[in-house]
């Protein structure tokens, strides 16, 4: 059984990797320049829903580091499409720093993970 403490580490999880494409598809999507545009767009957004879909249920269930391993991918996989659809030469790559930074912060180290298991041994989750 997670603490709340593992709870909100996941659900924090989702919200900062789930919310920069989502801001992708929009610009995408508000700039289209032809159907290209608009169908990486929904192709963003498809796999953007689909991983929210399966793992929104999962965060009050699966320890974080397990969690933040299995769902990286597909949530990763949402920024591509968006950035090739909103397409700005190399400086659009840059938008690919921001999940592999979170994500060596946060899955990686298990710092994090360890510190919210522990809180409950204190008496703070």
């Amino acid at each position: 059984m997670l603490n709340s403490t593992e709870k909100k580490l996941n659900l924090f999880w989702l919200l900062i990797l789930a919310w920069p494409p989502a801001g992708g598809v929009y610009k995408v999507i508000a700039n289209a320049e032809n159907w290209n545009h608009i169908a990486l767009g929904m192709l963003s957004a498809g796999i953007l829903f689909w991983a929210l879909f399966i793992y929104v249920p999962q965060f009050r269930t699966v320890l974080p580091e397990k969690f933040f391993k299995k769902s990286f991918p597909l949530l990763f996989l949402s920024y591509i499409p968006s950035i090739a659809g909103y397409w700005e030469g190399g400086l659009s790559l840059t938008a690919l720093i921001w999940p592999l930074a979170v994500y060596l912060f946060c899955a990686t180290d298990g710092s994090l993970t360890t510190w919210a298991h522990e809180r409950v041994k204190k008496g703070q989750g």
